[in-house]
């Protein structure tokens, strides 16, 4: 704050330390808000203080979002008890109104399936599932309360790969081989894997039915 000229510095010390007078920094703490003070005041967690502020066209004289300081504050001047009132009342209407999701209209219409329900329907954990499509950014979610959701469309995209791919560990459990052995397959480019599907995403170590069939074939031929 000190480099954006937010409190004055009048000099260093023999160690190199900033120095600023202490009836200034007082007048600071009386002058200007943190957002864990607005957010006792407003009635709502930390994290949703500056979106909320920002909604009503109030904006922080530092912060992440300002001028990457690692603390939001905010003048008192700029937020009147009347505002901070009517901001509450605005908060608590909009929950009464609103749906038990969490984010926007638009989100809530998007990102409308859960994931647990295809973890549950494909018979797959929720750590497979993130490891498998969310850590590859293969899809994007949401995280409403507790529960992720995803697209209608990454859904369908997703029942595509699980009802028409598997891992390499499945391949190898299916063809009684090391998972070794497939993976040295496809590196070496003697398993064609399609990338289409995960264009432009590498692909996260799945094989297609089809592929494991004529794999199969060229097993028992062998």
């Amino acid at each position: 704050m000190i480099r954006e000229q937010i409190i004055p510095c009048h000099c260093k010390d023999s160690l190199g330390r900033y120095l600023i007078s202490k009836q200034e920094a007082l007048n600071f703490g009386h002058n200007h808000f943190r957002v864990s003070e607005l957010s006792k005041q407003l009635n709502i967690s930390s994290k949703k203080v500056t979106p909320l502020l920002s909604s009503a066209g109030i904006l922080p004289i530092s912060g992440p979002l300002v001028n990457s300081g690692k603390l939001h504050f905010y003048k008192k001047s700029s937020i009147p008890n009347a505002t901070i009132k009517s901001l509450r009342i605005r908060r608590k209407s909009t929950a009464l109104t609103s749906s038990h999701w969490s984010g926007t209209h638009d989100e809530r219409a998007e990102f409308c399936i859960n994931i647990n329900s295809i973890c549950e329907k494909y018979s797959i954990s929720k750590l497979s599932f993130h490891y498998k499509f969310l850590a590859n950014n293969l899809i994007q979610h949401k995280k409403f309360r507790s529960d992720k959701y995803i697209t209608t469309k990454d859904s369908n995209r997703i029942s595509h790969i699980l009802e028409n791919y598997v891992s390499y560990d499945q391949a190898a459990a299916s063809l009684n081989v090391s998972s070794y052995y497939i993976r040295r397959l496809a590196s070496t480019n003697k398993l064609i894997l399609d990338n289409s599907l995960f264009h432009p995403i590498k692909n996260p170590g799945l094989v297609s039915r089809d592929q494991l069939d004529e794999l199969r074939l060229k097993l028992s031929a062998w």
